[in-house]
């Protein structure tokens, strides 16, 4: 591997990591590298057009050419395709529902979804927008966002439901899991884990969900065990490093 091409796309993906932008120092810290050598490569890359440079805020984000190469591939659809195999194997350990979420520009996005055979199910989420904290798996995604961005959804919130909200992120992050049960009365109990990125970043969660009639000791446990394993299979997938 080329060391520069490697050290550059990992630049990139430090500046994607931060949509509202980073300085040479932070991101230099963050890839491993001294400050002047990660400054000669963010030059590189503004010339190119990877990245912009704001220089009243003194931060670099990204550029055209990113959004270029993303028209060519979108990111939900080509994930959708490396996750069914990823997908089929946690639903046809357990026959329960189990989803894709995904955080892609400022939202959750419902990626691809299994749902369960039996006659007593927990259907798909369907209304999204504005919602991620009323999943396991959107909890999830929003434990791993940046404060900033944090903040900027909890916003939306009622201050009341913010609060409860942003209480829970910091042990979700800690645990590697999140547990949702009964939300809105739903009578559904659900369990996330994240997809980590080579980084630590995680745009993707995999959550299955049954019903809190169904929800024993031994099947929670066996569900936080399939979602913890489809994660890891699936960030592997995706062209993460080997524990």
């Amino acid at each position: 591997m080329v060391q520069s091409v490697e050290r550059a796309m990992a630049l990139v993906a430090a500046v994607a990591d931060r949509p509202e932008g980073a300085g040479v120092r932070e991101l230099a810290r963050q890839v491993g590298l001294k400050p002047p050598t990660a400054l000669n490569l963010l030059r590189t890359l503004v010339a190119l057009d990877y990245l912009t440079f704001d220089a009243a805020r003194r931060v670099y984000q990204l550029g055209l050419a990113p959004l270029r190469l993303a028209d060519a591939v979108e990111p939900v659809a080509a994930t959708k395709r490396l996750a069914a195999g990823c997908l089929d194997a946690v639903w046809a350990e357990l026959d329960e529902t189990v989803v894709l979420a995904a955080w892609w520009r400022g939202q959750l996005v419902l990626v691809d979804w299994r749902t369960s055979t039996r006659p007593l199910l927990a259907a798909r989420p369907r209304h999204l927008p504005g919602q991620a904290h009323g999943l396991a798996a959107g909890l999830v995604l929003l434990a791993w966002r940046e404060p900033a961005e944090q903040r900027g959804y909890l916003a939306s919130l009622d201050p009341p439901e913010a609060a409860a909200v942003a209480a829970r992120l910091p042990a979700i992050r800690s645990a590697g899991v999140a547990w949702l049960e009964n939300h809105h009365d739903n009578g559904v109990g659900a369990v996330a884990a994240p997809v980590l990125g080579p980084r630590g970043q995680c745009r993707y969660a995999v959550g299955i969900s049954a019903p809190l009639s169904r929800l024993d000791a031994a099947l929670r446990a066996r569900l936080e065990q399939a979602v913890r394993a489809g994660a890891d299979s699936l960030r592997l997938r995706l062209g993460g490093e080997e524990r």
